[in-house]
């Protein structure tokens, strides 16, 4: 979260589930250094994952779903 909250330039207290993160401000830079910021943790994420669904609830759900259907990410 303080990785979005940083490159959103919002404080991360600010930020629920439910936060539109473009109504806050996040741009398509923003979504592609945070794209970039996932792969090097081996998370295969896309732009698109990422925008299509702007909301941190939408992001973990899919980060989940990524674990689960992959488990050594996990470990």
């Amino acid at each position: 979260m303080a990785a979005i909250a940083r490159v959103a330039e919002v404080p991360a207290a600010d930020l629920s589930d439910d936060t539109d993160l473009i109504a806050v401000g996040l741009d398509s830079l923003g979504f592609m250094r945070l794209v970039n910021e996932l792969r090097v943790l081996g998370l295969p994420v896309t732009y698109a994952d990422l925008a299509g669904e702007p909301t941190l609830g939408a992001w973990w759900a899919r980060i989940a779903s990524i674990l689960a259907h992959n488990p050594y990410l996990a470990a």
